[in-house]
């Protein structure tokens, strides 16, 4: 689902910056369903179609239409002209299509029974659309009546209007009312005077809207265009008349592109369209374009290949689009190759990624610290030991000196002034103990770091720091060399801040 989703987002990507022009034309010219109705004449016609398949055949007979004649691949019928509308739109390609008015008066004198028995049907037809002009009468009530009335026809009226020959005043191929559709010359059979009949060319644009040649004959029926023309309406300026359009063709006569790319019908019929302001600037409908102009003028441009080049085939960029899991990628692959710049493509892509795995990393981490200790002894108290191997306190100046700690006890001396609680919680920060004894008290455990406290509170300087080193050697100060008056000297430094 989320790649189906991703489809329609990178497609309106691709696709969103191409002119639609459909839409806006439909806004601004009204189709054949929008338009008043009674501005669309309604006619009875006979037309020969061309049912080739079985398909075909089950397709044309679900239209319900009143059948004259029929072989093998054809068929002759009798329908009005929003019938005849649909035959052309679905291919059924309508041929030697006569208005029924013009035939039976025609043949009113060799077939006056004919001619007279019609005329009910004929007067119904013309009443409809004096109705449908002046009272509005809704179309497909006044069709439903007269497609009855088509069907109520006997066998020998049937007959008959099969049996009629064409009007062909000219013998070019194309009947009178074909003629006036096209607006080509019913007394001339080759308008343009090119050497070929009308019918002929008529022929080669109908082959190649069914796709039975390879491109377009970049030749039109005519020596000047529709507009040029009088009477040769073009509403939608496309090149190609109105009915020539709707009856004949199949095509859209109120757009200018029937499959809505930036070619008009005619340029993709007749491989070429009416440019009275030159390539540079066509000056005839919205297309060609004016920002195109350079590269596309009046005639197709070859680099639109086929079927991009049908009427009924939008001449956009092919994309080539590959759907994979979690991953989508769409990418222009039409190559369009002039003497202009074109068109640059783009590529987009879009895809997600997942790892599954476990991943081992090592690394060796190498850390040194190099730091450098300052210390400065401030000048409040020195520490010293007298005669008895007391450890006394005394205000005199010394920062650092050696101790000569025996190495069995430490009798201290007394503190002189008195400890409050919160110089002893100061002392116990440092491990200083109580003692039972002030005079046989000694240094517990680690004789650097521990002093006993005497038994009576004192007062005692707090040190800020106390670093107690030994020193490399002993001595040893009786002769009796038993080490144990044995005394080990270490360095005391002391930094006290009195409180």
């Amino acid at each position: 689902m989320d790649n189906l989703l991703a489809l329609f987002v990178i497609l309106s990507m691709v696709l969103g910056g191409l002119p639609v022009y459909c839409g806006a034309q439909a806004a601004a010219v009204p189709s054949s369903a929008q338009a008043k109705e009674s501005d669309v004449p309604v006619l009875l016609v006979r037309a020969r179609l061309r049912v080739e398949t079985p398909a075909r055949w089950q397709r044309f007979e679900d239209l319900g239409l009143v059948v004259l004649d029929k072989g093998a691949d054809w068929a002759l019928v009798l329908a009005d002209t929003d019938q005849l509308e649909t035959l052309a739109r679905l291919r059924f390609e309508p041929q030697a299509t006569e208005e029924l008015g013009t035939l039976v008066a025609a043949h009113a004198q060799s077939k006056a029974w004919l001619a007279t028995s019609l005329q009910s049907l004929l007067s119904q037809a013309a009443a409809m659309q004096q109705q449908m002009e002046a009272e509005g009468v809704l179309r497909t009530e006044a069709l439903a009546d007269l497609r009855a009335a088509l069907r109520a026809l006997t066998p020998e009226q049937v007959a008959g209007l099969a049996a009629m020959t064409s009007v062909d005043d000219d013998g070019d191929g194309l009947t009178n009312t074909q003629e006036q559709w096209w607006c080509t010359d019913p007394q001339d059979d080759d308008t343009d005077d090119d050497g070929k009949k009308d019918g002929e060319e008529i022929q080669i644009l109908k082959d190649w809207l069914a796709n039975r040649r390879a491109g377009p004959p970049n030749d039109t029926p005519w020596p000047n265009w529709p507009p040029q023309r009088p009477g040769c309406d073009d509403k939608d300026h496309d090149s190609i008349p109105n009915l020539a359009e709707r009856w004949e063709l199949g095509l859209n006569m109120d757009l200018e592109s029937t499959d809505c790319d930036k070619f008009d019908d005619g340029q993709e019929l007749f491989g070429v369209t009416y440019c009275p302001g030159g390539d540079l600037s066509c000056g005839y409908g919205d297309l060609p374009r004016s920002g195109d102009s350079g590269y596309v003028g009046a005639t197709m441009p070859s680099w639109v290949k086929a079927p991009g080049n049908h009427p009924l085939v939008a001449a956009f960029p092919v994309p080539e689009i590959d759907v994979v899991q979690s991953s989508l990628h769409v990418e222009t692959v039409t190559t369009v190759t002039t003497d202009h710049t074109i068109a640059s493509g783009t590529e987009k892509s879009y895809s997600t990624a997942k790892t599954e795995g476990t991943s081992t990393s090592l690394a060796d981490t190498v850390t040194w610290n190099e730091w450098q200790e300052v210390s400065i002894a401030t000048p409040m108290v020195a520490t010293q030991v007298d005669p008895d191997g007391c450890l006394a306190i005394s205000p005199v100046m010394q920062a650092t000196q050696g101790l000569a700690v025996h190495s069995y006890n430490l009798p201290c001396c007394q503190f002189l002034y008195h400890l409050d609680p919160l110089h002893k919680a100061s002392l116990k920060l440092l491990g200083v103990q109580n003692g039972e004894d002030p005079t046989e008290r000694v240094m517990r455990g680690d004789t650097m770091r521990q002093f006993q406290e005497p038994l009576e509170p004192v007062v005692f300087g707090v040190p800020k720091q106390l670093h107690v080193f030994p020193t490399v050697g002993t001595t040893d100060r009786s002769t009796d060399g038993n080490d144990h008056n044995v005394q080990q000297a270490v360095p005391l430094i002391v930094i006290p801040r009195v409180l």
